[in-house]
């Protein structure tokens, strides 16, 4: 059983103890100090962050380098741990964690990989443990126990969407045991690490398999493996993708330029891309304006911050395209986009694109029916 929080007033006592300790102009440490902050501590049931400290640890401690004792240095003694860590038996390097998150994949992805180490996902399996009255079988298939290992190793879906990206998965669950076991793998600096494209697919399919396991729970959506694959493509796209904000409007031309085709004598094509920094959040929108000659009538550009993903700025870069069209009394239209899910989502009632996206979208559906094609 877990110790009760410590009161505050006694974690203020212990603060005007630890304050005793500094000695001004010197690196030297009164040892009677220390054994009263240990006797302090010890007396008040402090259990600082669940780390057990012995009178030893204590007595051998060192002040940062400016010499001073703070409550920052304190917090650095009881968190350093070179020591392995033990996950389900398995003794983790504390190297592994720092190739993890120094990877330069989003966030939210380095985040779930984290967990699939830890065996952090909430599961089914796991909630049964607490309740067992609950159903444990796959939301997905339905056909067996849902654990982490049967989302991505072995559930129907999940083979469908590995084999779409050329990823042998019954190899894979043949030569590890366990989720936690094989995302391991890719960090452990004992291992051959995966080059950054092939860590960079990896990371990006176990979390949208999660992700769509989510979308069936929350959303009641009908999984399709090939829109996974193409969600997988487009974030991995987007990983792979360098680019800089401030040459952005020449990447958007070149890109308008490489494949383009002519509309319709009568409609006004307008070509359509976003661009996304995972690191910064910003974002760059671009709109090229032509007709069925080849003319350029127009180009517009513009950036911003605050983009939660590339969807979203590919969403506002066919937003902007609409309202130009508006502005011009355009009637027909067509809209070119490298955005496929996008496209997909605006043109059916199914959401392909990520939930936060969807009103976004209903606006794009919204302008789109004031024009005559």
């Amino acid at each position: 059983m877990s110790q009760p929080p410590t009161p505050i007033s006694d974690l203020y006592r212990f603060y005007d103890v630890v304050e005793e300790l500094y000695l001004p102009n010197s690196s030297l440490w009164n040892i009677d100090l220390l054994n009263k902050l240990f006797d302090a501590a010890t007396s008040m049931k402090i259990q600082a962050l669940f780390i057990d400290i012995s009178k030893e640890d204590v007595m051998i401690w060192s002040p940062f380098k400016d010499g001073k004792f703070s409550v920052k240095s304190t917090y650095k003694l009881l968190t350093l741990n070179n020591s392995d860590i033990q996950v389900n038996g398995i003794s983790i390097n504390p190297k592994a964690w720092k190739n993890l998150w120094n990877c330069s994949a989003a966030q939210r992805i380095k985040l779930f990989s984290w967990k699939c180490i830890r065996g952090l996902n909430i599961i089914k399996i796991k909630r049964a443990q607490c309740n067992s009255s609950l159903d444990t079988q796959c939301d997905i298939c339905g056909y067996t126990v849902e654990n982490i290992e049967h989302i991505i190793f072995h559930c129907k879906h999940a083979k469908e969407v590995w084999k779409g990206v050329n990823i042998n998965i019954d190899t894979i669950s043949e030569s590890f045991n366990s989720i936690s076991e094989w995302v391991l793998s890719w960090f452990d600096p004992d291992n051959n690490a995966p080059e950054d494209s092939k860590l960079f697919l990896l990371m990006i399919s176990i979390w949208v398999l999660w992700k769509d396991k989510c979308d069936v729970v929350f959303q009641g959506v009908k999984l399709n493996s090939i829109s996974s694959v193409h969600k997988i493509s487009y974030h991995l796209a987007s990983h792979l993708r360098t680019y800089k904000i401030s040459n952005a409007s020449t990447r958007i031309i070149s890109s308008f330029n490489s494949s383009w085709k002519p509309p319709p004598n009568g409609i006004f094509k307008l070509d359509v891309d976003g661009f996304f920094d995972y690191n910064t959040n910003q974002y760059v929108i671009g709109v090229v304006i032509r007709d069925h000659t080849g003319t350029f009538l127009g180009i517009k550009w513009n950036y911003g911050d605050g983009a939660l993903n590339p969807e979203e700025a590919e969403c506002m870069a066919v937003l902007e395209a609409l309202f130009c069209a508006l502005e011009r009394n355009f009637s027909s239209i067509q809209i070119e986009a490298d955005a496929k899910l996008v496209i997909e989502s605006i043109k059916s009632s199914n959401l392909l694109t990520q939930w936060e996206n969807r009103n976004l979208i209903n606006e794009i559906q919204y302008l789109i029916s004031k024009f005559l094609f």
